[in-house]
């Protein structure tokens, strides 16, 4: 799953790195066809007799059109690429919340502590978002942190960083003091 996750990021930073160049080389070759805001391209004519835009122009008339259309649909595609992962991200959260919320009211809660509730839900999640949790115990995000600091260094669970996002709580799959056989 980290695999998959971690490739669909490239390929998504890829494409925006792509786009930006691209449009970079756009403007710089034709312009933007906007008055005073590098309307003719920024290469002026420190490449040749001509423009530079007006070579590729002569050359391949349709390039500046085409070269424009293709900026347009990247740039389209970049923006619906972030919106669904935006509301893939805020719908996740939700569904987590929402579950994570089934299992807190669900459980008895008798004497245990909250952080014993932490990590109970933990070993039945397997992975928790930091905010989530503390929306569900109705506390400060470093509250959560505090505890989740004790339980990392009593080796129960470990803190993720992803690369965008928020921090998560993973539970460490190895008892922590087992004994080798």
């Amino acid at each position: 799953m980290d695999r998959k996750r971690g490739f669909i990021s490239l390929v998504v930073l890829l494409l925006i790195f792509a786009s930006i160049v691209h449009s970079f080389f756009h403007v710089v070759v034709y312009g933007t066809g906007i008055p005073k805001l590098a309307e003719n391209g920024l290469s002026g004519y420190s490449v040749g007799k001509l423009d530079l835009g007006e070579e590729f122009s002569s050359f391949y008339p349709f390039r500046a059109d085409f070269s424009a259309i293709i900026v347009i649909i990247e740039w389209i595609f970049v923006i619906s690429i972030i919106v669904f992962f935006y509301t893939r991200r805020i719908t996740g959260m939700k569904v987590e919340f929402d579950d994570l919320m089934m299992s807190f009211h669900s459980e008895n809660s008798g004497t245990k502590t909250d952080l014993d509730k932490l990590y109970e839900l933990l070993k039945e999640k397997k992975r928790l978002r930091l905010s989530n949790v503390a929306k569900a115990f109705n506390v400060d995000k470093k509250v959560i942190e505090n505890w989740a600091g004790a339980l990392q260094a009593g080796k129960f669970i470990t803190i993720e960083y992803p690369r965008f996002g928020e921090p998560e709580l993973v539970f460490y799959s190895k008892e922590p003091y087992s004994e080798k056989s």
